[in-house]
């Protein structure tokens, strides 16, 4: 299988992406560890560029143009992961959630929320307790993890064995997919018989 190319970041990136609004830090050697480094020290990086989309379309902005100019993209939310997944090894641009952490909706009869990715998990948990609920998982590094990694990982934790793992609970998602095309798959109903 053929590695795919990545291609540096030039001056002419980082404008357009100035130009499409996305907030960015950008370094002429490479970022300071918080963007390069696990939480452990333990895996590190080199990204010289961290980009911080506020809404699935700007996400959508940034992989459709690093997807047509060849530039790899590393996902970064709370950095709390203990395999070094979310760390740019090869000079890849951060694309981190830190910025998409709102509840869009709640929907207190259902128990439903729709909350974007970057919503870290004891936030969510201390707003749905305000509702009269609780997040059904529950993570020694709640104060840090987002929920976008709880989803994509499937993460279980302290409430596992009532509740099960993320994977039980999440009824959509919406999704930016490689090329930046829009997925919108959220539903609130468990039931979809289409």
């Amino acid at each position: 299988m053929a590695s795919a190319a990545n291609n540096p970041v030039t001056s002419e990136d980082i404008a357009y992406f100035a130009s499409a609004g996305i907030e960015m830090i950008h370094s002429d050697n490479k970022l300071e560890d918080r963007f390069n480094a696990d939480m452990f020290d333990k895996y590190f990086g080199d990204s010289q560029l961290a980009l911080f989309p506020k809404t699935a379309q700007q996400v959508s902005t940034i992989l459709a143009y690093c997807n047509e100019h060849q530039i790899s993209v590393v996902t970064q939310g709370g950095n709390s992961g203990v395999a070094g997944g979310a760390i740019a090894h090869n000079g890849e641009v951060i694309l981190s959630l830190r910025d998409m952490n709102k509840v869009r909706e709640i929907d207190s009869v259902a128990g439903v929320i729709v909350a974007e990715s970057g919503c870290v998990l004891e936030d969510l948990d201390n707003f749905v307790q305000e509702h009269g609920f609780i997040m059904p998982v529950d993570l020694g590094g709640r104060k840090r993890c987002m929920i976008g990694g709880n989803v994509s990982t499937s993460a279980g934790g302290l409430r596992y064995l009532r509740y099960g793992s993320m994977h039980a609970n999440v009824l959509g998602l919406e999704v930016v997919l490689p090329d930046g095309r829009i997925l919108d798959a959220l539903f609130s109903l468990k039931k979809d018989a289409s």
